[in-house]
């Protein structure tokens, strides 16, 4: 077992080249080496691509902040640091050091603070640090919760947040003394899965307090929150206990902070998720499922209700695909929301009202938001800043303001990888049942068209995952940029079942792995492009 990132590379490089070798010499390919004088994708080098998230504005939109992290190569280690980047200048800076992770930044709500969680000295907590820079500050005393997501109260005094219960001694959980870390256990003895539930729970804490102050008790399970402007209400998605088996029954609950009471705002029979009060805080949106046999294949929508529980609607439901994210409009009169379509990401406005959505022109292109993240607004929704990538530009931030066509690049963290992209192109072909596919095939840098090529098929997971046309030097344990740069094609399919083509699409992968194994012959392969294989009659 490999006991550093740099042993791991050698370790990959020495499990893949038989196999590649083997590869090529089965499909009598010649292999074609990287051109002279270009500087060599090595594994150790795609190591040294920083991933940048979880990006915030500030609220006048003169700054942003956001997390990069980077590997560790001799010390076995990532570390994920705080940056911020200074739009008018175009001046970045890292603000935090050292070994300890750092996530989710939040300005205060007057901009002269920035809140990030962090495990530095023990469980995950709160901690702040100016825009300048200088020494992270201690928001919160010494506990044993560890924090996952928390907001401001509006007047920058505290935070409310949530927290999972802390573990309970062994001899509480009625588990055998084995279960420790490190400790042996005897193969006969039993784990009993979920006999002891760490329900995640809300939290309020004033900074300067001993201790922070438990605002729910009972026997649900918080998952996310948000709190009014006016700091009256928290807005909750809850389910009736923790883990993924118990998401599919999720309530809205609204907690009074004056008084400590709390009420349903919306019950469904499928997951909700993301609660976000309007600037006015009279609206609550969110993204949630509305078919009662929903499942991982069905579309999540953008959602909207009053804060009384009236008016509840559908948004994004013009737009057939997966909402990941959303933010008000500085005005409250309408949401963005963003989505894969194909091998990119679209970002739409839509009209709290409802509408046709509409996509915002600088998403108009070939960018992708990088994984997880999304677009981030000034409060008066004038400004806006993303992390972006495409296959020839690595991921750095860009701002675009209100009704601009283009986005700018505001910082350079990555430029150095620019050189080192493969050449990338979206395929499009048909399935032999006529349906219509997408691939990425990735090229050499020095590609000669008429040259025969080794020929990699790289294959995702999921099933409703996708390829995009990102800036991705690893997808995944595999190093596409090193292969491309070792004189490989590779073919990134996006097959019937993938995300970023629509509910229909990506429904004919369910319950037909049974039908398709023992009552559907399997199309040959015969060297053509072919990933959509056909749908079984009682599953079509």
């Amino acid at each position: 077992m490999p006991n550093s990132l740099f042993q791991f590379a050698e370790e990959v490089k020495r499990l893949f080249q038989p196999a590649l070798s083997v590869i090529a010499a089965g499909l009598c390919f010649a292999y074609a080496p990287p051109t002279p004088g270009q500087e060599s994708v090595s594994m150790e080098r795609l190591l040294e691509y920083r991933h940048l998230g979880d990006l915030q504005m500030a609220p006048d939109g003169t700054q942003a902040a956001f997390v990069a992290t980077e590997n560790d190569l001799e010390r076995n280690a990532s570390h994920a640091h705080l940056w911020m980047v200074d739009f008018p200048s175009g001046q970045s800076r890292q603000l935090t050091m050292g070994d300890e992770r750092a996530a989710a930044p939040t300005w205060t709500p007057d901009g002269t603070r920035i809140a990030f969680l962090s495990n530095r000295g023990g469980p995950r907590r709160i901690w702040t640090i100016a825009p300048d820079g200088g020494e992270p500050q201690q928001a919160m005393p010494a506990q044993p919760l560890n924090v996952t997501q928390y907001r401001w109260l509006p007047d920058g005094t505290g935070f409310v947040f949530l927290a999972p219960d802390p573990p309970a001694p062994a001899a509480m959980t009625g588990q055998p003394p084995g279960m420790g870390r490190g400790i042996q256990r005897s193969p006969t003895e039993p784990i009993v899965v979920d006999a002891n539930p760490r329900y995640q729970r809300l939290y309020r804490h004033r900074i300067g307090a001993a201790q922070p102050d438990p605002l729910t008790r009972g026997n649900y399970h918080v998952t996310s929150l948000d709190i009014s402007t006016e700091g009256g209400w928290v807005v909750m998605a809850t389910q009736p206990r923790p883990g993924p088996g118990f998401g599919g029954h999720s309530d809205i609950m609204l907690l009074d902070l004056a008084s400590g009471e709390a009420r349903t705002l919306v019950t469904s029979p499928t997951s909700v998720a993301s609660p976000q009060f309007s600037p006015d805080g009279q609206w609550v949106a969110f993204v949630s499922q509305d078919d009662p046999d929903a499942n991982v294949l069905h579309n999540r929508y953008l959602q909207i209700v009053r804060a009384d529980g009236s008016g509840r609607r559908t948004l994004s439901r013009p737009v057939d695909e997966n909402v990941l994210g959303f933010e008000w409009a500085g005005d409250g009169e309408s949401l963005i929301f963003w989505v894969y379509q194909g091998v990119v990401n679209r970002v739409y406005r839509v009209d709290r009202a409802g509408g046709e959505p509409q996509l915002l022109e600088a998403f108009a292109g070939d960018w992708s938001l990088e994984r997880g993240g999304g677009v981030s607004f000034s409060h008066d929704g004038r400004s806006g800043a993303a992390a972006l990538s495409n296959s020839g530009s690595p991921v750095e931030v860009y701002r675009l303001e209100a009704g601009s066509r283009q986005v700018h690049r505001v910082t350079a963290i990555n430029q150095a990888f620019t050189e080192l992209a493969p050449q990338t192109e979206v395929l499009s072909y048909t399935s032999e049942d006529g349906l219509d596919l997408e691939a990425l095939v990735v090229k050499p840098r020095d590609f000669q068209p008429g040259r025969r090529y080794p020929l990699l098929v790289v294959v995702h997971g999921g099933p409703p995952g996708v390829f995009t046309n990102a800036f991705v030097p690893r997808r995944g344990v595999y190093p596409t940029f090193a292969f491309a740069d070792a004189g490989y094609v590779l073919l990134l399919p996006n097959p019937r079942g993938s995300t970023g083509y629509g509910e229909r699409f990506r429904k004919p992968t369910s319950r037909t792995w049974a039908a398709e194994t023992t009552g559907t012959s399997w199309p040959a392969w015969t060297g053509s492009l072919r990933t959509g294989w056909p749908i079984p009659t009682a599953w079509a």
